[in-house]
């Protein structure tokens, strides 16, 4: 990995805080980006707006979606300003460039009988699993946790005596 790249997720655990999982998805589309600028014989300090037109072209060409082309300048965006505030560039060359206009998609949702029979049916499992089962649904469609918050519980998060459940959100909010 580019030592550019690993300096920077350096500052991201550690000084911004983000999760593991984010600054993965960072190093990813970063190194995604280098690999570009490498091919196309770009140096880190010569991207501009039509290099970053071509980038986006090009990923959105090979069927990478919207979404995802945008994460990819987000995490562009915050690398290029972590170097800019650095000095080791004038401009962030992101700093201006929007992002692709994505469609709104509702996220699905079940309806109440529909959450009702999925606990009523799991309760009538009688393997090893289903209790735990149960508890995962039950926390779920009860609490409306996030699948990712919920993973992360730990048994010290657990107050017993008064029933409560120490969540850590997004952000380690």
């Amino acid at each position: 990995m580019n030592l550019r790249i690993k300096e920077f997720s350096y500052y991201l655990k550690n000084q911004r805080n983000y999760s593991d999982y984010t600054i993965h998805n960072y190093e990813l589309d970063i190194d995604k980006f280098f690999k570009f600028i490498a091919k196309e014989e770009i140096l880190f300090e010569e991207v501009d707006n039509i290099v970053i037109r071509n980038f986006l072209t090009e990923e959105i060409s090979n069927g990478i979606s919207k979404r995802s082309c945008n994460r990819r300048l987000s995490a562009l965006t915050t690398f290029y300003d972590y170097f800019t505030k650095k000095g080791e560039i004038e401009v962030n060359p992101f700093e201006f460039v929007s992002n692709i206009k994505v469609e709104k998609r509702l996220p699905q949702t079940f309806y109440k009988n529909e959450i009702e029979k999925l606990i009523k049916e799991n309760s009538k499992r009688t393997d090893d699993l289903a209790l735990r089962d149960q508890v995962i649904l039950e926390t779920l469609f009860y609490t409306g946790v996030r699948v990712s918050e919920l993973v992360n519980i730990h048994i010290e998060d657990i107050d017993f005596v008064n029933r409560i459940i120490r969540i850590i959100g997004k952000g380690n909010k």
